[in-house]
């Protein structure tokens, strides 16, 4: 078994932690070349996925309403 170097680079994040995710990366077509970053998020099959990332968005906008004053601290840390 051989191992592969680890590209320190796939380990960069593509978006602030409290960001909505707007990038992600798809793997090389050739082995040692970088991973290709795509702009937007990456599809899902599953429809549940779609519905809730539209709900964490409103959610996120309405600037977390209903969430507790801790929960909302934590939020924006």
């Amino acid at each position: 078994m051989t191992s592969t170097p680890l590209n320190p680079t796939i380990l960069e994040p593509l978006f602030a932690p409290w960001s909505e995710p707007n990038a992600h990366r798809v793997r090389a077509e050739k082995a040692g070349d970088p991973a290709q970053i795509i702009q937007g998020r990456r599809a899902s099959p599953i429809d549940l996925v779609s519905n809730l990332r539209a709900a964490v968005r409103e959610w996120r906008e309405a600037f977390y309403i209903g969430a507790s004053d801790t929960t909302i601290q934590l939020l924006n840390h």
